[in-house]
């Protein structure tokens, strides 16, 4: 390697620090809107056709903010004007379930305890919502920052990104450019392998809840098992929060054999079996990886990132499996030699 290689090399590597270090509070929302880019570029690329990808993107920008604005304002009036009536409800159940339970066991104790249990939650939850809409209040700032970053993110990655791409490998050293391909070549099968396992396990998820539901004895399992589908598609929340409702849906009403069934069906079928073991393999078998290392992929990359870490985990193990491949046959070809 002669000097000018070296030097361009060591300046790639300082400046990529640099910045690195500069952006890395907000690393985690820039990810973020890099992931939903790629996933929407088959359709830019459709739309091609039509508008300019200028167009397409800022169109891209302006339907993600109307949802996020849409969502948080309907998880914000949820919570508020719901205080009242949840605190009524727990307060009317708890006499039902200390009745209920009494009559059942045939130990008012049991039932005494579980009622005070629910009067405390009620009274716990109007200072636990002013706690945390006061925290909400003082993040405001830094969320709109880092809303802001992420919906330029979203349009500079959707308008830019496949040149960026190219612009980054024509600035790589030509020696680098085969090692380079083949980590973007890895990268792709396993975020290919991700968003497949992603829509996968979504559609296994709504078949097994319409099943199972319908088992149950729901009055609508085609409707919650489409539920569970769309839940599924949305990173963190996922379906957990619609089958424990139902069990607690259960419990509330003394039905206490659907709801111990309805909770073991919802951690096996819709949580281990999916989530623990298909995913990672599906994802895995795409990405022509060891099912283990997308496996902590997932976990240590939702811990380090965050939501985007869903994808980041597997993807950034994914290619430091690679680079051991190549520095191994690397070896092994000089070796021979």
């Amino acid at each position: 390697m002669d000097i000018s290689t070296r030097n361009k090399i060591l300046i790639i590597s300082i400046v990529a620090f640099l910045t690195l270090f500069l952006i890395w509070h907000y690393i985690g929302v820039i990810l973020s809107s890099a992931i939903i880019s790629y996933l929407c570029l088959p359709f830019l690329k459709r739309s091609d056709r039509f508008v300019s990808r200028r167009t397409s993107s800022l169109i891209l920008c302006m339907v993600v903010a109307i949802l996020i604005i849409i969502t948080v304002n309907r998880v914000m009036n949820f919570f508020l004007t719901s205080t009242d009536e949840i605190i009524r409800t727990l307060t009317f159940y708890s006499d039902r379930i200390s009745e209920g339970l009494n009559a059942y066991t045939g130990y008012p104790v049991l039932g005494e305890l579980l009622s005070k249990l629910l009067i405390q939650i009620g009274e716990l939850i109007p200072p636990l919502i002013l706690t945390t809409s006061t925290k909400i209040v003082r993040l405001l700032p830094d969320v709109l920052i880092n809303l802001a970053i992420f919906l330029m993110g979203l349009f500079y990655f959707s308008k830019d990104g496949e040149y960026l791409v190219i612009s980054l490998k024509k600035v790589v050293p030509d020696e680098w450019k085969e090692f380079i391909d083949a980590l973007i070549f890895r990268g792709h099968l396993t975020l290919d392998g991700v968003i497949k396992s992603w829509f996968a396990i979504a559609l296994f998820k709504t078949i097994v809840s319409f099943i199972g539901f319908y088992i149950l004895g729901f009055s609508r399992p085609v409707l919650m098992g489409i539920v569970v589908g769309i839940l599924e598609l949305i990173p963190v929340i996922g379906p957990y929060i619609f089958w424990m409702t139902l069990v607690l849906i259960e419990i509330l009403q003394f039905n206490y054999l659907i709801a111990l069934l309805t909770f073991l069906f919802g951690l096996i079928f819709l949580t281990i079996i999916p989530d623990f073991y298909l995913k990672p393999k599906i994802t895995a078998e795409e990405a022509e990886v060891n099912t283990m290392l997308i496996f902590i992929g997932f976990f240590a990359g939702i811990t380090v990132f965050g939501i985007s870490g869903i994808v980041l985990g597997p993807v950034i193990l994914s290619l430091a499996k690679e680079v051991l491949d190549i520095l191994k046959s690397s070896e092994e070809l000089e070796s021979e030699i």
